[in-house]
């Protein structure tokens, strides 16, 4: 598995590289220095740039990110600092919805129906990485049945516009 780890100069970072290394997987290593001695794979990457993220994320295309970059300046740790590791994980999760999107749309160019549609996501690996929604007490079943009637209808008005165009 090709695995995305930020923050490796930090303790967690460095030991969930180390982990993963041992494991057989293949482990990128990312922070905001220049370089890392200890890690032969490593892109230096600035967690608050948004852009950053996505375009190292795409050029990388990891399976899993593992997300351990975070401000540890405890005594200046204020609301600001958590807004910004707040940011690289929300732009994580709205990349992990768009391959989502990317495979609903799929399926309904491939002609499922919208439950075989749901079953189908619900069953996708990525679906692994939405677990928080469990764990604030949310109905997974009921997020992407919602997911795919937006994604559904979304298409079906894109393709009506694509229609009265020609």
């Amino acid at each position: 598995m090709k695995v995305l780890v930020t923050g490796v100069n930090g303790q967690l970072g460095y030991d969930v590289m180390n982990e993963l290394n041992q494991r057989g997987h293949e482990a990128i290593g990312s922070d905001i220095t220049e370089s890392n001695e200890h890690f032969q794979k490593y892109v230096q990457l600035d967690i608050t740039n948004k852009e950053a993220v996505e375009l190292e994320i795409t050029k990388i295309n990891p399976d899993v990110v593992v997300h351990c970059a975070a401000w540890t300046a405890v005594d200046l740790a204020e609301d600001s600092i958590y807004l910004k590791n707040k940011k690289v994980t929300e732009t994580e999760d709205s990349r992990n919805r768009q391959y989502v999107q990317k495979q609903i749309v799929k399926y309904v160019e491939e002609g499922f129906e919208e439950a075989e549609i749901i079953e189908k996501i619900l069953n996708d690996n990525i679906m692994g990485k939405f677990e928080y929604l469990k764990n604030r007490g949310l109905n997974l079943e009921y997020c992407v049945t919602d997911w795919v009637e937006t994604a559904i209808k979304k298409y079906n008005t894109e393709k009506s516009k694509e229609k009265e165009e020609r």
